[in-house]
């Protein structure tokens, strides 16, 4: 009861302190440097907290005089307050907005730094001096400011601010001497901060890049192992994952280039040692199976990456016999044979799986890869043997691929036995039967084939396919009854009209354009658009005019009025378009 009452008591001694931090912020867009800090805003006076929060709601709506005024005002009024040195960065922060930077540096921070030198808004205001000189592009101002930081704030987290501003610098201006030796003392001669935790990992991550690709494995490895208990190294992966992912892209890039291709074999060896040595002692222990198999995947794929052919295999038959062949590690080494295009022996691993359905499903798919359908038919033939309560699934396997070769006629026999022997999926089968027909061009056969799937499934959105049969073989009214029976509308509506217009049936298609515009604005806009395209085709410029300008009129704001201004600009020379224009 007692804890109760005490955790009680402090959330109402708190609550005021919130939400008076959270209204002076509210609006801001959640720059730390926009930030009243939490412990100011809890020791301000209501009359402190009412002044900045009148200056905040000008400052986040963008009205930055307005926003000067105020937080200028709680400066005159209150210039002992503790906030007062916040005030001045805000006001500076409105200069900033307003494009007068040299102002806000000379009037705006220089003032903090002077009046308020041992507040943390000091510190802030010595590295937004550097930062504002920066991105207006005065380079050495800039890292004289950025020196200045880190020589009398260098326990402050703007001191590793202001590096990372450097190394900005040097990176835009190509100064790869200046970026190592940044990258050097962000990574070995800072101390590790929740603050700077991500910048010292980046740092570390970047500088290895530079060694790895620079052939040499060990320093690059020294990098990331002087972060390696830092937070987001761990996030990122830890030392292994980020030695590996680093180094295999470089190594991958030397081997590219015959200048650099013993760099590549030297930076494999270096990688695959280190992995190595990561192997657990114990495999019985905990996750160090896992873990085996992860480090050892990470060795052959480094053997790959310089086409070390016969490493990969040996490395993954030390993977076998360190956690058992299982099925994985098989088709890990198949994989490597298909990726060498040795198929046979990638199929005699298969047939080495314990899991003989996986195995054999793998070997039809090699079937389907080298387009032999029959020779995946008579594969999945032998999985129906020892998964038969499966059949649907792999009869209809080895009809897709008849169907990706483009042999239709046996693809259809097999949906249609499929169909056959699992009647709570007949629809499904028989619509890829259906599919299967109008793919190959046999339209006649596609519509007698979706009229199965309408009697089986009672669904008359199959009529849309009927009638896209029909248009293909130019029967223009079973093509427009068909659709018309879909009951896809405005869809339809629209697909019929199309069909009438190109066979020059121009009354025809307005009617059908005309019926589509009563299924809400987004389609009415694109009626009235084919509505004028009708009778501009139909030399019938007063009326294509006339339902161009409806647009322009009826969705003034809307993106298709924009084009309907343009075009009535563009081919009629019309300017006044009773709307259009996008607002600015």
């Amino acid at each position: 009861m007692k804890l109760v009452f005490s955790t009680t008591l402090l959330a109402a001694l708190l609550a005021p302190a919130l939400i008076a931090q959270t209204k002076i912020n509210t609006g801001l867009r959640g720059d730390r440097h926009e930030q009243l800090r939490f412990e100011v805003a809890t020791k301000l006076r209501q009359t402190e907290k009412y002044q900045l929060i009148v200056a905040q709601r000008f400052f986040a709506k963008g009205d930055f005089k307005a926003a000067m005024a105020e937080f200028e005002k709680f400066l005159t009024l209150y210039e002992r307050s503790q906030a007062a040195p916040y005030a001045q960065i805000m006001w500076s922060h409105c200069l900033i907005r307003q494009r007068k930077q040299n102002t806000a540096i000379r009037d705006g921070y220089q003032s903090v730094i002077d009046y308020w030198p041992e507040s943390p808004e000091a510190a802030l205001a010595a590295y937004l001096i550097g930062k504002t000189y920066k991105d207006i592009g005065e380079v050495k101002n800039s890292i004289k400011a950025f020196d200045k930081v880190r020589e009398d704030y260098p326990d402050k987290h703007v001191s590793v601010l202001s590096l990372w501003e450097i190394l900005d610098i040097a990176k835009v201006h190509k100064d790869e001497k200046l970026r190592i030796k940044v990258l050097k003392e962000l990574t070995f001669d800072i101390k590790r901060t929740n603050a700077n935790d991500y910048h010292l990992t980046r740092a570390s991550q970047e500088l290895a890049g530079y060694y790895f690709y620079a052939g040499e494995g060990t320093k690059g490895l020294e990098a990331l192992q002087e972060q390696g208990s830092a937070s987001r190294m761990r996030r990122d992966g830890g030392v292994t994952g980020q030695a590996y992912g680093i180094g295999h892209r470089a190594v991958s890039d030397l081997h590219k280039n015959n200048k650099t291709v013993k760099a590549a074999e030297k930076l494999t060896d270096q990688l695959i040692s280190f992995l190595i040595g990561k192997i657990p002692e114990d495999l019985e222990k905990g996750k160090a199976k896992e873990q085996t198999k992860d480090l050892l995947s990470k060795v052959a794929s480094l053997h790959a990456a310089v086409k070390r052919d016969k490493e990969v295999l040996d490395t993954y038959m030390r993977l076998g016999g360190l956690i058992g062949m299982t099925d994985e590690v098989l088709g890990k080494i198949a994989s490597w044979h298909k990726t060498k295009k040795r198929r046979k022996e990638a199929r005699q691993t298969y047939e080495k799986f314990s899991n003989k359905v996986n195995g054999l499903a793998n070997i039809a798919t090699m079937y389907a890869e080298d387009k032999d359908p029959d020779g995946a038919k008579n594969i999945y033939g032998q999985i129906i043997q020892l998964d038969k309560e499966n059949e649907p699934k792999w009869a209809s396997s080895s009809a897709k691929v008849y169907r990706e070769c483009k042999k239709a006629e046996q693809a259809v026999q097999i949906y249609d036995y499929v169909a056959s022997i699992d009647p709570d999926n007949k629809g499904k089968w028989l619509t890829e039967s259906a599919s299967t027909w109008q793919e190959a061009g046999k339209h006649e056969q596609a519509i007698e084939s979706w009229r199965g799937v309408i009697t089986a499934t009672g669904d008359a959105k199959h009529y849309w396919a009927i009638g896209d049969c029909y248009s293909a073989l130019k029967d223009i009214p079973k093509a427009l009854q068909s659709y018309r029976l879909s009951d896809n509308f405005p869809s339809a509506y629209f697909r019929m009209a199309d069909i009438q217009r190109g066979q020059k049936k121009w009354d025809e298609a307005l009617v059908l354009y005309n019926q589509a515009r009563s299924y809400g604005d987004g389609h009415a806009q694109n009626a009235l658009w084919k509505i004028g395209e009708t009778y501009e085709r139909a030399n019938r410029r007063e009326q294509a005019i006339k339902s161009y300008q409806s647009i322009c009129k009826l969705y003034p704001k809307s993106r298709k009025a924009s084009e309907a201004h343009a075009h009535l600009q563009n081919k009629y020379k019309i300017n006044i378009t009773l709307g259009g224009a996008k607002e600015e």
